[in-house]
């Protein structure tokens, strides 16, 4: 949601996340900074419509926590 990350587009790196675990205080997982987050360009913080956005992080290994999907091709 764009709201959770709205005033950190020039500072990104005081964020990161946790891949692999569901609570925030385990010691499993794997913990990435982000490097880039892109909110939808229409987001309004007063109504919050089109409150999306992509957060980008450095890349994950897989492991038995977490697997990667694959995207469908363009143009199907």
């Amino acid at each position: 949601a764009a709201h959770c990350v709205d005033g950190y587009q020039n500072t990104p790196s005081v964020l990161s996340i946790r891949a692999g675990s569901n609570y925030l205080s385990a010691s499993d997982g794997q913990i990435r900074t982000v490097t880039k987050i892109y909110m939808h360009p229409n987001y309004d913080p007063t109504t919050k419509d089109n409150d999306i956005a992509l957060i980008q992080f450095l890349p994950l290994s897989p492991s038995s926590n977490i697997a990667f999907i694959c995207l469908p091709q363009a143009n199907i």
